[in-house]
């Protein structure tokens, strides 16, 4: 599990739609920020919120030398539908746990186990290398 100190700060960061940075992130802008930062990983840029099709957002992922995993672990990336949101992405803090982000809560941490999370349906998940 990645430790609490490594992304505290990042949870100060404000929401932002379209945000890459300090000032203000959204889950495209946080992980991709947390990665480059913490890991040296880059996350190819995003140039808008996630609105394409599920396609179109696993070219992206894979395009950058991310492949797809069955089971998550610390530092993979999910990319799942929320059907209240839409398309989101979330920088993953551990097999269950998972840094994310929303306009009402800001950014902040959430379980796969928790109910909200079992009605989405077929997450996807990427690792690194």
């Amino acid at each position: 599990m990645i430790e609490a100190s490594v992304y505290r700060d990042y949870m100060a960061i404000p929401y932002l739609p379209m945000g890459r940075d300090h000032d203000g992130a959204d889950c495209w802008g946080i992980t991709r920020l947390i990665l480059l930062e913490q890991i040296g990983i880059e996350l190819n840029e995003h140039p808008g919120q996630i609105t394409a099709d599920e396609s179109d957002i696993e070219l992206e992922a894979i395009a950058s030398g991310w492949v797809q995993v069955e089971s998550p672990t610390d530092w993979d990336i999910a990319v799942f539908k929320v059907p209240w949101e839409g398309w989101h992405i979330v920088l993953m803090l551990s097999s269950d746990a998972y840094l994310t982000t929303s306009a009402q809560r800001g950014i902040y941490v959430d379980s796969m186990c928790r109910p909200a999370f079992l009605r989405i349906k077929s997450p996807r998940f990427y690792r690194y290398g």
